[in-house]
């Protein structure tokens, strides 16, 4: 579940639904269901609140989606994987999305490939490949985005990256299956 910047839109995507269910938080209502093809993985949304930039099952890459139009605009395709690749657990190809440096790139995982790609936004050009542990799933980042964590589940690892030089700078051992990442900040005692 993704809420648009506004709050007026809670997105519901649906891996089996092959759907994205619109909800109105306010009414507590369903406001639409909106077909997409393939099952429905991690979002990221821009503070403008579009275009949405989706994960779909089957697709080494992700989509852009228009919420206004209710439409996927173009797919995004990243590199291809090598002919011997096996196909990813539950055809999750893509399971990581997240928007950074002021929201000019976009980063997204490769589960297949073991790596981040950073896109140009609003481009989509890529811009770098970062290798990183097996099975990259999702993606966070400090609070200042210069560093980007992302959670290597079969590897049982988290990789922390510099956003700048886009390198790992520490791999660290969490336990098994890592997955959901989130960062929490502590303010120093005035």
């Amino acid at each position: 579940m993704y809420t648009s910047p506004d709050g007026k839109r809670i997105y519901l995507g649906s891996i089996n639904g092959e759907k994205i269910t619109v909800i109105d938080p306010a009414s507590q209502t369903v406001v639409d269901e909106i077909p997409m093809g393939a099952g429905v993985r991690p979002m990221a949304i821009p503070k403008s609140g579009s275009p949405m930039y989706i994960a779909l099952s089957r697709l080494h890459g992700f989509a852009v989606f228009d919420p206004a139009q209710k439409k996927i605009l173009r797919r995004v395709e990243m590199p291809p994987l090598p002919p011997d690749t096996p196909p990813p657990f539950l055809n999750t190809y893509t399971h990581g999305l997240l928007l950074v440096n002021n929201e000019r790139e976009l980063w997204v995982t490769s589960c297949p490939g073991n790596a981040l790609y950073v896109f140009s936004v609003p481009e989509l050009k890529q811009l770098a490949k970062i290798d990183v542990g097996e099975s990259p799933n999702w993606l966070t980042s400090t609070a200042d985005e210069r560093t980007v964590f992302v959670s290597n589940a079969s590897a049982d690892t988290v990789s922390a990256v510099d956003a700048q030089t886009r390198r790992v700078v520490a791999t660290i051992p969490v336990g098994r299956a890592p997955k959901r990442l989130l960062v929490v900040t502590r303010k120093a005692a005035a």
